[in-house]
């Protein structure tokens, strides 16, 4: 009987292990579909998760799919990083094998992902404004407009979601070379304000945003997602 138990232990343990090899291998075939379909400038790291693997693969639909990128380049802002997990993801592994998926469609799906303040300032049609963290709020850097003067300002602010873009409303202004009084005056809020459009891989809607020192980070949702060319998005 120990015999037969151990025996059964060491199958067990096989089973797993090639579970967990056959769900490695095809990781990496996923991964380069997602990045031809999606048009990601390199390939991103995807990590197939749920047990067992091989009954997920046979019927081309997988419980938990990891997708980390970087330096994802989207129409309107480079992203840094993102970090998805998409849940009840299809796609026939046969397809994927071939090179032959054309989307990849996602019961749901949420994403964390990193945008930096050099991208953030670059991706302005004027680029006025520099982006900054100061102490858990953004310091908005660049200039206003006064009786045909311009003086060098800088405004904090908070940045919220409306819609699909990041706005900033200027709190605070400081006038950092110039007559005080040009702070108070109401075209100085619009020189300082900032709003960027963002629009992330795999269809995801902005839930919210939050200042790091390194950037902002935004976390998106959707459901019934489709992965394909962001072009399309």
């Amino acid at each position: 009987m120990r015999r037969l138990l151990a025996v059964l232990v060491v199958l067990a343990v096989l089973l797993v292990a090639a579970d967990r090899i056959a769900a490695a291998l095809a990781a990496g075939k996923v991964a380069a579909e997602i990045q031809r379909t999606v048009g990601l400038r390199s390939k991103p790291h995807v990590r197939l998760g749920g047990f067992p693997f091989l009954t997920q693969a046979f019927r081309g639909r997988y419980d938990d799919v990891q997708v980390m990128a970087d330096d994802v380049r989207t129409q309107d802002i480079r992203v840094a990083s993102i970090d998805a997990q998409l849940h009840g993801v299809r796609l026939p592994l046969a397809k994927a094998l071939a090179g032959s998926v054309e989307s990849v469609p996602a019961r749901t799906a949420s994403s964390t992902a990193l945008l930096r303040y050099a991208d953030l300032s670059a991706a302005l049609p004027d680029r006025r404004l520099t982006l900054a963290a100061d102490h858990g709020r953004l310091r908005l850097r660049g200039s206003v407009e006064f009786l045909s003067q311009t003086y060098a300002a800088s405004a904090l602010g908070t940045p919220r979601i409306q819609g699909d873009r990041v706005s900033v409303a200027p709190r605070e202004i400081q006038i950092e070379a110039g007559p005080a009084g040009v702070a108070t005056l109401p075209g100085t809020v619009a020189g300082l304000t900032f709003s960027q459009r963002i629009v992330l891989p795999f269809g995801l809607r902005l839930r919210s945003v939050q200042v790091r020192p390194e950037g902002l980070q935004v976390t998106a949702r959707g459901s019934d997602v489709v992965l394909g060319p962001m072009t399309r998005q």
